[in-house]
C-alpha cells in the first residue's frame, strides 16, 4: 500500500513537473459595433489631459473642452508621451470623434502615449476604439508581462482610419485567460489613437479542453503510477 501511495505521489509530481506553470496569455477576443448605450463615458469636471513632459494640465488650457475621465471607474490614467494627448468632443484636424460618440474621448497624438493602471482584479478590458488605424497600438500588461496589438489585429474591422463608419470603429474586447490585466498603454505613431468607454472587469471564462501536449504529459505521469503498482504486485509489465 505504501508503494502504491508513493507511486501516486511520484506520478502526480512528474505530471506537474512536465506540465509546468501556465504561461500568461492576453488575447484579442472580438469586436462589436457600438451603440448609443456603450459608445462613450468621457466626462468633464476636473479631469485632466497631459502635456509633453508627462505632467498633467487642465484640458481647457489645451483645447478649451472639458476633460476626460470615467467617474467611479477602477482606472487611473497617466500621460507619459512626447506629445500632447488631447481630450476632445467632436472632431478636429488631429482627432476624429468615434462613430456615434457624442461625449468626450481621449485622443493620443503622434508619438504620444497614455498609460492606465487597473485597481482590483480584472481579466477583461473593453473600450470603444475609434477610427482604427494600423499605426495605433495598445499594450496590455499582466504584471511585467506585456502583449501588444495594433489596429490590424482588430478583425473583421478595417484599419484604414475611416471616421464616420462602423467599418473601422467598434467596441473591442481583450481577455486575460490565465491571470489579471494590471494596466495598459495606448500609443500611436501618427495622429491619432481615439478611444473612449474603457471598462475593466472580472469575468468567468468557460474552461477549455487541455492541449495535446498536456494530455501526453498527464498520461506519462499516470504511466509512472501504473509501473510502480505492477512492481508492488510482482506482475511483469509489457508494452504491446
Amino acid at each position: 500500500m505504501k508503494k502504491l501511495v508513493l507511486g501516486c505521489v511520484i506520478g502526480l509530481a512528474v505530471t506537474g513537473a512536465l506540465m509546468g506553470p501556465a504561461s500568461a496569455t492576453i488575447v484579442y477576443s472580438g469586436v462589436t459595433t457600438a451603440t448609443g448605450l456603450n459608445t462613450g463615458t468621457g466626462q468633464g469636471g476636473g479631469a485632466t489631459s497631459f502635456d509633453a513632459s508627462g505632467a498633467s494640465a487642465e484640458t481647457s488650457a489645451i483645447n478649451s473642452v472639458a476633460g476626460y475621465n470615467q467617474a467611479g471607474s477602477n482606472l487611473t490614467f497617466f500621460g507619459n508621451g512626447a506629445s500632447i494627448n488631447q481630450v476632445l468632443n467632436g472632431s478636429s484636424g488631429i482627432g476624429a470623434e468615434p462613430f456615434n460618440d457624442n461625449t468626450n474621448y481621449l485622443s493620443v497624438l503622434a508619438n504620444g502615449s497614455v498609460h492606465a493602471t487597473i485597481s482590483g482584479p480584472a481579466n477583461q478590458l473593453t473600450f470603444y476604439w475609434g477610427s482604427i488605424d494600423q499605426y495605433n497600438t495598445i499594450t496590455l500588461f499582466e504584471g511585467l508581462t506585456q502583449f501588444s496589438f495594433t489596429g490590424s489585429a482588430i478583425t473583421p474591422k478595417f484599419p484604414t482610419g475611416c471616421q464616420q463608419s462602423a467599418d473601422c470603429n467598434g467596441l473591442v474586447t481583450f481577455q486575460d485567460t490565465t491571470g489579471s490585466i494590471t494596466g495598459f498603454t495606448i500609443t500611436s505613431s501618427q495622429n491619432s489613437f481615439e478611444a473612449d468607454n474603457f471598462n475593466a472587469t472580472e469575468q468567468t471564462f468557460a474552461g477549455g479542453v487541455p492541449e495535446t501536449s498536456t494530455w501526453a504529459m498527464m498520461i506519462l505521469g499516470f504511466l509512472g503510477v501504473g509501473l510502480l503498482s505492477y512492481r508492488r504486485t510482482g506482475t511483469s509489465f509489457r508494452l504491446a
